[in-house]
């Protein structure tokens, strides 16, 4: 694995891969923010279509593609997910829903700093049972829509790598840098 970033030669993530189309700005935030609070789904297909030609061979290279699950609490506050609802376009064929499970209902990681966020998510995620066994030796397409510490993804990649997930990339709309 090449590192891509100076924390991942610190810290080995969980993950192999980030592949990202924007750096995290106020416009991409504002769309964002626009799918997820103000019901305007109709940018899933927009922002889908982006990742599709941003990350093709990704796309075509998976075996499966996943999207970071909310916990049903803010799933019924929200009544979507917005990764699930991008997921859908990315892959008709590829996509599962349900493959990961948010298990634990965490605080908003928005005004936490990196260290809680990594602790906030500790064992948040899991593996639905019906997938477990057949995810050796895949490789898995896993989608965010804004990667800002990581921490997210690396519970996620955690989950899947304790299956026997060969290889983990990482796809979103905006990745926070930090200077």
């Amino acid at each position: 694995m090449k590192p891509f970033c100076a924390a991942c030669l610190l810290k080995r993530p969980a993950y192999d891969k980030v592949v990202t189309i924007f750096r995290y700005n106020e416009i991409i935030g504002k769309a964002i923010g626009d799918l997820k609070y103000n019901d305007q789904t109709f940018l899933a297909q927009k922002l889908a279509k982006l990742l599709g030609e941003k990350a093709k061979s990704e796309i075509d290279d998976c075996d499966l593609i996943c999207a970071v699950p909310l916990h049903v609490k803010k799933l019924r506050e929200r009544k979507f997910n917005q990764a699930i609802l991008i997921g859908k376009y990315l892959s008709k064929k590829k996509f599962i829903p349900d493959l990961l499970w948010r298990i634990a209902d965490t605080v908003s990681q928005v005004s936490l700093r990196k260290e809680q966020r990594e602790k906030n998510l500790k064992r948040a995620f899991l593996v639905n049972k019906k997938y477990r066994k057949e995810l050796v030796g895949k490789k898995i397409l896993l989608f965010d829509d804004v990667m800002t510490t990581g921490a997210t993804v690396e519970n996620c990649a955690k989950a899947l790598r304790k299956c026997g997930v060969e290889k983990i990339t990482i796809l979103t709309i905006a990745k926070t840098i930090f200077d």
